[in-house]
């Protein structure tokens, strides 16, 4: 299983049919529908947490908007798919 990791989100494309983020480690990863009001309040070169949980078939990943203290804002999480 995936260990967390921590990168910085570098697009937020929600103009296009499969909304999606990419990170400036290169992943890309499709926003589960129920959760474009959160990523809409999102702003680039934000520092996330992603988080594998697998608790979702489709959208087995967490991404959490970390502030500057390196804390993890649950309020911020949203569920993703990682499609490369």
């Amino acid at each position: 299983m995936p260990k967390n990791t921590e990168t910085m989100l570098m697009e937020i494309s929600l103009e296009s049919e499969e909304q999606h983020l990419t990170m400036m480690d290169g992943s890309r990863w499709i926003v589960n529908p129920s959760d474009l009001p959160t990523v809409s309040t999102w702003t680039t070169i934000e520092t996330v947490n992603i988080k594998y949980t697998g608790d979702d078939p489709m959208y087995s990943y967490e991404i959490t908007i970390v502030d500057e203290d390196t804390i993890i804002d649950e309020s911020l999480t949203i569920k993703a798919l990682k499609i490369c």
